[in-house]
């Protein structure tokens, strides 16, 4: 199990370099095919949780179609400012509305066949949204990366995500050995893994993060930006993690997937990323709202 968790994630490290460090065309075009690959693999993974659960869905179509939606977005990766793109998504979205509920139409009054076409539709919005999130935080970077020679807004929205889950994980695992399993349980019904000590830990290190990040190209905009910054990001973060071991146990299931070798599945791998995408925008929004009443977090 060592070896191939190993492997897993020196790719991953591998891949996230190449698509944020990489030369523009070679990072961009890693981050598409990651994009596109991963959703499908995460689509996949809901419909399989979501039909242990009674909740079937479209499953042989919803994958593919999320695949072929996050291809359309991540056009915006390759042409930022280009309107066509805008009008492609917007005329995308009217058509695939307008289809729904052609679809509906033709349901022939079969209450499995409405519910179906709604748990794939809620099935397909809770994957959509963070991605289509994802991506705008991708090109926000592409954008600012003139200054920096990289994509260094994304690489701190993986690191200030993920780093809790590693800072928990290990503070976590060394209390649990110093004090011979005595670790103080935090949701045993959720997660059996997860204390209070390595909740503390993984606290403690996004902070430190989120202060390398003041010092490191002035991303952050101030000591107390930082410790702010941190606070939020790890618990909505944990609070994802948590959210989709909650599903897998109502699925009665370890992890979402096999995707990755000794890991897991993508979900497993995604889902404090879905939950911290839309804070990160959120942030940004309020940070332009009220950057003249000195709110300020991120120096953009």
């Amino acid at each position: 199990m060592f070896l191939p968790r190993l492997g897993s994630t020196i790719l991953l490290l591998l891949l996230l370099g190449v698509s944020v460090f990489a030369p523009n065309i070679y990072r961009q075009n890693t981050f598409y095919v990651l994009l596109v690959l991963m959703t499908f693999a995460l689509t996949r993974e809901l419909c399989s949780i979501l039909k242990e659960i009674q909740m079937p869905t479209l499953d042989t179509f919803l994958p593919y179609f999320i695949a072929f939606c996050s291809m359309i977005c991540g056009l915006q990766v390759f042409y930022p400012t280009r309107l066509i793109i805008i009008l492609i998504l917007f005329f995308f979205f009217i058509f695939l509305f307008l289809g729904f509920w052609g679809t509906v139409l033709f349901t022939r009054n079969s209450a499995e066949a409405v519910r179906k076409l709604f748990n794939t539709l809620t099935a397909g919005m809770f994957i959509m949204i963070p991605v289509v999130m994802i991506i705008m935080i991708y090109t926000l970077g592409e954008g600012m990366n003139r200054s920096v020679g990289f994509n260094l807004l994304f690489l701190f929205f993986i690191l200030v995500t993920k780093t809790g889950d590693i800072g928990a994980y290990a503070v976590g695992s060394l209390s649990n050995k110093l004090l011979k399993g005595g670790t103080h349980k935090m949701i045993p019904s959720i997660s059996p893994g997860k204390s209070w000590e390595g909740m503390a830990g993984g606290w403690i290190f996004t902070i430190l993060l989120c202060i390398f990040f003041y010092y490191y190209k002035g991303l952050i905009a101030s000591i107390w930006a930082a410790v702010v910054l941190g606070t939020l990001f790890y618990f909505v973060g944990m609070a994802g993690d948590l959210a989709e071991s909650s599903m897998k146990r109502a699925a009665k299931r370890k992890d979402s997937g096999t995707t990755v070798p000794g890991i897991g599945g993508i979900f497993d791998l995604v889902d404090s990323l879905l939950m911290t995408a839309p804070l990160f925008l959120l942030v940004f929004v309020l940070q332009l709202i009220f950057m003249r009443f000195g709110l300020v977090f991120f120096n953009i």
